[in-house]
Protein backbone atom coordinates (compact mmCIF):
# COMPACT_ATOMS: atom_id res chain seq x y z
CA UNK A 1 0.00 0.00 0.00
CA UNK A 2 1.63 3.33 -1.08
CA UNK A 3 2.09 5.78 2.06
CA UNK A 4 2.07 9.83 1.10
CA UNK A 5 3.78 12.40 3.53
CA UNK A 6 2.33 15.80 2.45
CA UNK A 7 4.05 19.45 3.14
CA UNK A 8 2.73 22.48 2.08
CA UNK A 9 6.47 24.38 0.38
CA UNK A 10 6.28 28.11 -0.32
CA UNK A 11 5.54 27.85 -3.91
CA UNK A 12 3.56 24.05 -4.20
CA UNK A 13 2.50 20.89 -2.15
CA UNK A 14 5.31 18.25 -1.71
CA UNK A 15 3.99 14.72 -1.69
CA UNK A 16 6.58 12.10 -0.62
CA UNK A 17 4.88 8.51 -1.78
CA UNK A 18 6.26 5.30 -0.68
CA UNK A 19 4.90 1.93 -0.92
CA UNK A 20 3.01 -0.21 -3.30
CA UNK A 21 0.95 1.55 -5.93
CA UNK A 22 -2.67 0.94 -5.04
CA UNK A 23 -5.10 2.71 -6.93
CA UNK A 24 -7.69 3.17 -4.62
CA UNK A 25 -5.44 4.52 -2.01
CA UNK A 26 -3.34 7.02 -4.32
CA UNK A 27 -6.83 8.25 -5.51
CA UNK A 28 -7.69 8.89 -1.98
CA UNK A 29 -4.06 10.44 -0.80
CA UNK A 30 -4.30 12.78 -4.11
CA UNK A 31 -7.91 13.81 -3.45
CA UNK A 32 -6.38 14.96 0.10
CA UNK A 33 -3.54 16.92 -1.44
CA UNK A 34 -6.16 18.56 -3.70
CA UNK A 35 -8.07 19.93 -0.59
CA UNK A 36 -4.60 21.07 0.21
CA UNK A 37 -4.20 22.69 -2.45
CA UNK A 38 -7.83 25.09 -2.37
CA UNK A 39 -7.23 25.75 1.39
CA UNK A 40 -3.14 26.88 1.03
CA UNK A 41 -4.03 28.45 -2.00
CA UNK A 42 -1.73 26.51 -4.46
CA UNK A 43 -1.89 24.82 -7.49
CA UNK A 44 1.52 23.53 -7.65
CA UNK A 45 2.25 19.63 -7.22
CA UNK A 46 5.49 17.95 -6.99
CA UNK A 47 4.82 14.15 -6.39
CA UNK A 48 8.16 12.58 -5.12
CA UNK A 49 7.58 8.95 -6.24
CA UNK A 50 11.37 7.83 -6.04
CA UNK A 51 10.33 5.92 -3.31
CA UNK A 52 7.79 3.70 -4.72
CA UNK A 53 8.05 0.37 -5.22
CA UNK A 54 7.33 -0.86 -8.93
CA UNK A 55 5.51 0.78 -11.61
CA UNK A 56 1.85 0.92 -11.74
CA UNK A 57 1.18 -0.64 -15.71
CA UNK A 58 -0.31 1.44 -18.31
CA UNK A 59 -4.09 0.47 -17.66
CA UNK A 60 -3.82 1.70 -13.78
CA UNK A 61 -2.44 4.60 -14.49
CA UNK A 62 -4.87 5.66 -16.94
CA UNK A 63 -7.75 4.84 -14.92
CA UNK A 64 -6.03 7.04 -11.55
CA UNK A 65 -5.87 9.49 -13.83
CA UNK A 66 -9.01 9.60 -14.74
CA UNK A 67 -10.33 10.07 -11.69
CA UNK A 68 -7.70 12.48 -10.81
CA UNK A 69 -8.99 14.58 -13.67
CA UNK A 70 -12.57 14.78 -12.76
CA UNK A 71 -10.95 15.91 -9.37
CA UNK A 72 -9.38 18.36 -11.30
CA UNK A 73 -12.20 19.95 -13.42
CA UNK A 74 -14.05 20.49 -9.75
CA UNK A 75 -10.91 22.19 -8.49
CA UNK A 76 -10.84 24.62 -12.05
CA UNK A 77 -14.81 25.41 -11.06
CA UNK A 78 -13.54 27.49 -8.03
CA UNK A 79 -10.19 28.54 -8.99
CA UNK A 80 -8.70 30.51 -11.85
CA UNK A 81 -5.61 28.52 -12.59
CA UNK A 82 -5.11 24.22 -12.92
CA UNK A 83 -3.22 22.32 -11.18
CA UNK A 84 0.14 21.76 -12.25
CA UNK A 85 1.44 18.24 -11.02
CA UNK A 86 4.93 17.44 -11.41
CA UNK A 87 5.48 13.70 -10.78
CA UNK A 88 9.61 13.19 -9.54
CA UNK A 89 10.18 9.31 -10.70
CA UNK A 90 13.35 6.57 -10.78
CA UNK A 91 14.93 7.29 -14.49
CA UNK A 92 13.45 4.08 -15.30
CA UNK A 93 10.18 4.98 -15.15
CA UNK A 94 10.14 8.22 -17.28
CA UNK A 95 9.94 7.37 -21.28
CA UNK A 96 7.81 8.47 -24.16
CA UNK A 97 5.47 6.38 -23.15
CA UNK A 98 3.48 7.96 -20.19
CA UNK A 99 -0.25 7.32 -20.89
CA UNK A 100 -1.47 8.70 -17.84
CA UNK A 101 -0.09 11.78 -18.52
CA UNK A 102 -0.74 12.18 -22.57
CA UNK A 103 -4.77 11.72 -21.29
CA UNK A 104 -4.20 14.88 -18.60
CA UNK A 105 -2.57 17.42 -20.93
CA UNK A 106 -5.25 16.93 -23.54
CA UNK A 107 -7.57 17.54 -20.08
CA UNK A 108 -6.00 20.93 -19.59
CA UNK A 109 -4.46 19.03 -16.45
CA UNK A 110 -0.75 20.55 -16.65
CA UNK A 111 1.73 17.79 -16.05
CA UNK A 112 5.50 16.60 -16.60
CA UNK A 113 7.34 13.82 -15.43
CA UNK A 114 10.71 13.79 -14.73
CA UNK A 115 13.82 12.31 -12.56
CA UNK A 116 15.94 15.53 -11.92
CA UNK A 117 14.18 17.48 -9.16
CA UNK A 118 15.73 20.50 -9.97
CA UNK A 119 13.89 20.51 -13.33
CA UNK A 120 10.63 19.70 -11.07
CA UNK A 121 10.86 22.32 -9.03
CA UNK A 122 11.87 24.92 -12.08
CA UNK A 123 8.85 23.21 -14.38
CA UNK A 124 6.49 23.63 -11.45
CA UNK A 125 8.50 27.53 -10.88
CA UNK A 126 7.39 28.77 -14.02
CA UNK A 127 3.77 28.62 -13.67
CA UNK A 128 3.77 30.18 -10.36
Amino acid sequence: MARAEVKVMSEYILCEVSGTFDGETSTDNFFQIIDLCRSSGRSGILMDMRKMDGIPDATERIFFMERIIKQHDIFLKFNNEPLRLALLTKTDVVGPYTPGLDLAKTRGFLATATSDEDQAIAWLKEFS
